[in-house]
């Protein structure tokens, strides 16, 4: 059977969000082919792409794409055997090996229902959002995005992001921020729930299910009805927040700025391993020294789109147009705050 070398490494990479390098559950750490489809299933992910290989049975993941990224021919072979699959190249054979017996458990997914159509704009309301999520296992609510009929959030206890949208769902739903991260590069255009999961369809075919938990969520929207004094943003805060993000970024848990207003002036402030970027700006603020933190990539969106902002209550809100964006004040540090 002679396949596109290529086809194929791109078919892999696509299931790659439903692959483990740990055994979480059996044959997690491989790619499963069967019926047409190749598959794979982590416990959190699990994702189905249609083939036109005729094969059957698991192969351990990796192995097969490093072998297929190593390749450089367009066209390769593929010769089917009892216990591995022989890829035939131009003066070279390599045998891989393949379970012919299938345990990986994605026959435990409830296939999805009626497929329901997203809003165009679900990626973008996701990927806003998501960088919001909790990190702190013991809260493991806000370690997820809410998902709800209304509205995608996500807060880890200091900072809220929400983005209005109407989702075709019955009722909110809470998924891993690392697990419905997965599907954002795939412009994911239609969706299902079912008891334990909530599925997405791309126009490729691609159906990537993502597992949901049953917790509380906090309580969001007496904060968003708050209102207070208006601050007016500097467009150039985009860029002294990519400055500083050089170093923030060094911070794989907490990727996060610090942003003080003083009469007259805000100050953007980062810190990583390798040193530290602060850069005042000129503001038309006349109040008190107060201090935030924020996400880069969420700051320079407020900048460049609502750069109205207001401060109420022990908060910062930020809100235009589907958007809105909380994080609470803290005690304010000289060091990130001096110009």
């Amino acid at each position: 059977m002679k396949i596109d070398r290529e086809a194929l490494l791109r078919q892999l990479e696509i299931v790659a969000p439903g692959i483990s390098n740990k055994e979480i559950v059996e044959q997690s750490s491989c790619v499963v082919f069967r019926e047409g489809f190749i598959l794979s299933y982590n416990d959190e992910v699990a994702c189905r792409i249609p083939t036109e290989i005729e094969l059957d049975g698991a192969i351990h993941a990796n192995t097969l794409l490093e072998t297929l990224r190593k390749m450089k021919e367009e066209v390769i072979e593929i010769q089917i055997e009892e216990s591995q699959v022989v890829l035939v190249g131009k003066n070279k054979k390599i045998g891989v090996r393949r379970e012919a017996e299938i345990q990986l458990p994605v026959d435990s997914i409830e296939p999805p229902g009626k497929w329901k159509k997203l809003p165009e704009d679900f990626s973008d309301g996701l990927e806003m959002v998501i960088s919001c999520a909790g990190k702190d296992e013991n809260k493991f609510s806000i370690t997820c995005v809410q998902l709800h009929p209304e509205w995608v959030q996500a807060t880890d206890d200091l900072q809220i992001a929400q983005y209005r949208m109407e989702l075709p769902i019955e009722k909110f739903v809470l998924i891993r921020a690392a697990t419905i991260k997965q599907v954002i590069p795939f412009g994911v255009t239609k969706v299902s729930v079912t008891d334990n999961w909530v599925h997405f369809r791309s126009p490729i075919g691609l159906i990537i299910s993502c597992r949901q938990h049953i917790e509380n969520f906090p309580d969001t929207e007496g904060l968003f009805s708050r209102s207070g004094e208006r601050v007016r943003l500097p467009k150039a805060l985009g860029e002294a927040a990519d400055l500083a993000e050089i170093f923030s970024s060094q911070n794989a848990d907490k990727n996060e700025i610090t942003i003080t207003l003083k009469p007259g002036k805000l100050v953007v402030y980062g810190e990583g391993n390798s040193g530290w970027s602060r850069e005042t700006k000129k503001i038309k603020y006349d109040g008190p020294v107060i201090q935030f933190r924020a996400v880069p990539k969420l700051l320079r969106t407020v900048a460049e789109k609502h750069n109205d902002c207001e401060i109420c209550d022990g908060i910062l809100k930020v809100s235009g147009g589907n958007y809105s964006y909380i994080s609470a004040l803290g005690v304010v540090d000289e060091k990130k705050g001096e110009e």
